[in-house]
């Protein structure tokens, strides 16, 4: 690693820098999902809503909200996923909440503090099967 470091300050050459794709931890799965969520906060304490899922993975969850959704709010979600026999439920913690406006709504995006390693295991599963059946039906 400092040999690395060291022959780019000789050399001039940087490392190339990793794409989205390969810095994250488990494939994203475009997919709209129902969503019902709790948002816990201490301004106005317990809040329940229902929502769509834009994106998913095995860390968290990309969800179309009607209101921006402050960074670290917990949420309880419940996400209903095809071929699941029930719903999904997590704890998640909000990263961010930004404006869409071509929707106008909000993208929140969340990861999952506390979810069961099955569902867990669900998730990553039924993503990587669906971007895997995808890519075979696009290269026919």
């Amino acid at each position: 690693m400092v040999f690395r470091a060291i022959k780019s300050l000789v050399t001039g050459k940087k490392k190339a820098k990793k794409t989205d794709i390969e810095r994250r931890e488990y494939p994203r799965l475009d997919i709209k999902a129902v969503v019902n969520y709790l948002a816990y906060s201490s301004i106005d304490s317990i809040k329940e809503y229902q929502a769509y899922t834009k994106n998913i993975s095995g860390g968290g969850v990309c969800i179309s909200t009607v209101n921006c959704i402050t960074r670290n709010t917990i949420l309880e979600l419940e996400v209903k996923i095809p071929g699941y026999s029930s719903m999904i439920n997590a704890l998640a913690c909000v990263v961010y909440s930004r404006g869409n406006e071509v929707d106008n709504d909000f993208d929140t995006g969340v990861y999952f503090t506390n979810i069961s390693n099955e569902e867990k295991k669900y998730i990553m599963e039924y993503a990587n099967r669906v971007i895997r059946d995808t890519k075979t039906k696009e290269s026919k």
